[in-house]
């Protein structure tokens, strides 16, 4: 088990929770987007607001229209602070993708016995609503489904190859980085795109992004989640990656290829 970092470590002190004069900005302008021509330039800027960040690998960018970045979901509340700050980043490197990058949201299949409430099913018809306006921008993954996911892989493995695509493939927020939900490093790399670790967190006031260099997949299927998860480790303090150390010292270089 990890050593739980204390309340005040400096890596957990985050405190730019939108104060008001963001929420005016941000929700307004987001529904008038939602309304009417659904830029995601305008929500990423507006969402970023006043918020410094700092960023190193821009030049690991891949070059063609068509990759995936892989990213630590760091905490739960701030994740749309994440994205927004990781696609600000990706348009620093290739500004002409600014309106045409995707979030996949995991989506678990509903098993209940009963219809839920009505202002359960309201509030689901919302959100399908808006992820239909956002079809663009966002991804839907069917989890704990294997048909569902399938079909969805395949439609996938055309629609990476000409959007970028971001990731968290540990499916669960939480401050250190844990161990990522099975299998999806090897969906990432059936993709057939670069596949790129990126490791976001918040440090003095500042969001840091730490982008690596995609990931060189191994013939061996069964490293890919390692893989991926010591390249994600790899950019992030050591701190907030405590179950990937022992990894890390074995395979300096994240290149597992040769691992027995």
């Amino acid at each position: 088990m990890s050593r739980k970092l204390p309340p005040n470590h400096p890596l957990i002190e985050y405190s730019a929770r939108p104060g008001l004069g963001r929420w005016l900005v941000f929700w307004p302008g987001y529904t008038f987007e939602t309304l009417t021509r659904r830029r995601l330039s305008r929500i990423v800027k507006w969402r970023s607001w006043g918020i410094r960040v700092e960023v190193q690998g821009l030049e690991n960018i891949p070059k063609g229209p068509g990759f995936i970045l892989a990213a630590n979901h760091y905490r739960g509340w701030p994740v749309l602070d994440v994205i927004a700050v990781i696609f600000k980043t990706v348009r620093l490197g290739r500004p002409e993708l600014a309106n045409n990058c995707a979030v996949i949201i995991g989506e678990r299949e509903r098993r209940q016995p009963s219809p839920p409430p009505l202002p359960a099913r309201l509030l689901r018809r919302g959100y399908r609503w808006m992820y239909r306006r956002w079809a663009l921008n966002t991804a839907l993954l069917p989890l704990d489904n294997r048909r569902a996911s399938v079909k969805t892989l395949r439609e996938w493995r055309i629609r990476v190859q000409h959007q970028p695509m971001l990731v968290f493939p540990e499916g669960k927020a939480r401050l250190e980085f844990g161990l990522l939900r099975r299998g999806s490093g090897r969906w990432a790399a059936s993709l057939g795109v670069p596949v790129v670790p990126v490791g976001v967190w918040w440090h003095k006031a500042v969001w840091q992004v730490r982008i690596g260099r995609p990931v060189n997949w191994s013939p061996r299927n069964e490293l890919h989640d390692v893989q991926l998860g010591l390249g994600i480790a790899h950019l992030l303090p050591p701190e907030l990656a405590p179950r990937w150390q022992k990894g890390l010292s074995q395979w300096p270089s994240q290149d597992v290829r040769n691992y027995s």
